[in-house]
């Protein structure tokens, strides 16, 4: 029976992220090319300290949220759950896609 050949991966999001994804699958190999960058938009910041509850869909959003005081936070998946757990909300994490 032939061996079978897995495809190379191609990571595009920042280095970081990129880096924490390729360690998520030993055995394949990743071609590691950033063409992301996160960066702060402007917006309400005092609206998004007032809200009771938030919906993350990256942990990359958790930051602009301010602190999370035991606020409710629905979030896509694990990561995006764990950085909003660390800052301080009610987490209620789901299964990391958008049909979830």
């Amino acid at each position: 029976m032939p061996a079978r050949i897995r495809p190379t991966l191609l990571l595009t999001r920042p280095r970081a992220d990129s880096l924490r994804f390729a360690r998520l699958l030993p055995g394949w190999q990743a071609v590691i090319a950033p063409i992301l960058r996160i960066v702060p938009v402007d917006h309400d910041a005092a609206c998004l300290r007032a809200a009771g509850a938030l919906l993350f869909t990256s942990a990359h959003a958790v930051a602009a949220a301010g602190p999370g005081a035991g606020r409710a936070a629905l979030c896509v998946g694990g990561r995006t759950a764990e950085v909003a757990r660390k800052a301080g909300f009610d987490v209620t994490e789901g299964p990391g896609d958008a049909a979830g």
